[in-house]
C-alpha cells in the first residue's frame, strides 16, 4: 500500500463523487472542496482544496480513477484538465493491454515495481 496508489474500499467506493465518475464516464472537477457538499466522505483521500477525479477506461471496461489534488486554492486549467484527460486515457489502454499478459497479482507486483518502489 501506498499513499498515491489506493483501493477503493468501502465506504468511499460508494461515494456519490466517485459512482458519478464511473456511471458517467465523465471527469469531475471541484474548485473549492470546502465549499462542495458533496466532498464530505472524500477526506479520506487526503488534503484538498481543489479536487479532480478522472476515469481509467479503456473502452467500456472501468478500471479505477485518477485523482488529482492540490493544497493551494488554484483551480485547475483548461490545458491541466486536458492534459489529465489525456494521461487517464493512456492508462486505461495500458492497464488493459498489460493485464492482457498477466494475471491480477503479477500485474499488482509489476506496478508496485514500477511505480511505487
Amino acid at each position: 500500500h501506498h499513499e498515491l496508489l489506493r483501493d477503493l474500499t468501502e465506504p468511499l467506493n460508494r461515494h456519490p463523487l466517485i459512482n458519478s465518475i464511473y456511471e458517467t464516464g465523465n471527469y469531475i472537477h471541484i474548485e473549492d472542496t470546502k465549499l462542495t457538499p458533496s466532498w464530505k466522505g472524500m477526506e479520506v483521500i487526503g488534503r484538498a482544496n481543489v479536487w479532480m477525479g478522472l476515469p481509467i477506461a479503456s473502452g467500456k471496461h472501468f478500471d479505477g480513477i485518477l485523482s488529482l489534488s492540490r493544497t493551494t486554492n488554484t483551480p485547475f486549467s483548461k490545458n491541466e484538465i486536458d492534459m489529465a484527460t489525456t494521461f487517464s486515457e493512456f492508462l486505461g489502454i495500458a492497464i488493459n493491454r498489460t493485464t492482457e499478459n498477466y494475471d491480477t497479482d503479477q500485474f499488482v507486483n509489476m506496478v508496485k515495481r514500477k511505480f511505487i518502489y
